[in-house]
């Protein structure tokens, strides 16, 4: 998946000796990502290049992509889409943007054991105007310092064990819920999916920036902006509190900062 990412001309801006440990590092988590969650929000720009690296990796072919029209709320019509499609990963656009909240319900409640669903953020304002319900199976990638530059010529890769399977215990799991409630008070249902991730990842330094733009956002949802910003301030969250307060400013303000 991370060599997907480079033929695909995914780098991260700042510390570039390091990139290719970045981009292992993203591929790496978003795989864990995956054993917890098949509903992932990405911001709209890189939306091509994640899409299509998951694609390819599970089954050698591109990312469909399909509209979502501003009233649609045939969720039977789109449930027999997502069952039947070309490609396992599809993207839905215009779920967020036109805040239909009711969608997001119904994918929650139908949570793809198959299909990977990547909804892309164009306006990151609209997330004010969304339940916080929306996150608990709703994961939102972080791709900050991301962009993509000249893709290359190569073909991308088919990996035959994209997603190997990780077993892990409901204790590790609550271990880890116990560990986020000291820093944010949002409901335990609310912590279910980040805690997972990290259980997985075994509590890295690594994993733990990972899930942490995503347990902002939904603590901004819960209990507004201020809230947010003390969970960017929490000593853990050191070395990415100025990316935490960029991402929350940006729902604030609805700014275009990627």
């Amino acid at each position: 998946m991370a060599q997907n990412m480079q033929i695909l001309g995914c780098t991260f801006t700042g510390q570039s000796n390091r990139n290719n440990e970045r981009i292992t590092h993203f591929a790496a988590h978003l795989c864990r990502t995956l054993r917890t969650t098949r509903l992932l929000a990405v911001d709209t720009v890189h939306v091509p290049t994640i899409a299509n690296t998951l694609a390819f990796a599970l089954a050698g072919t591109p990312a469909q992509h399909t509209g979502i029209p501003i009233d649609f709320s045939d969720f039977t019509m789109l449930e027999e889409f997502l069952e039947h499609s070309e490609s396992p990963v599809i993207v839905l656009d215009n779920v967020f943007d036109t805040v239909n909240e009711s969608l997001l319900f119904a994918l929650n409640r139908y949570s793809p054991a198959k299909s990977v669903v990547i909804l892309p953020i164009g306006s990151f304002a609209n997330i004010r105007l969304l339940a916080p319900e929306v996150w608990n199976k709703v994961f939102y990638v972080p791709t900050t310092g991301m962009v993509e530059l000249s893709a290359s010529d190569k073909p991308l890769h088919h990996a035959q064990e994209a997603l190997k399977r990780i077993d892990i215990t409901s204790r590790s799991i609550l271990a880890q819920m116990d560990i986020l409630r000291r820093m944010t008070s949002i409901p335990q249902n609310a912590l279910v999916t980040p805690s997972a991730i990290t259980a997985i990842a075994q509590d890295t330094a690594s994993a733990r920036q990972w899930i942490m733009p995503h347990l902002c956002i939904e603590t901004y949802e819960y209990q507004g902006a201020e809230k947010a910003h003390e969970l960017s301030q929490e000593p853990t969250n050191k070395t990415i509190a100025a990316q935490l307060a960029a991402l929350i400013d940006r729902i604030d303000h609805g700014s275009q900062a990627r």
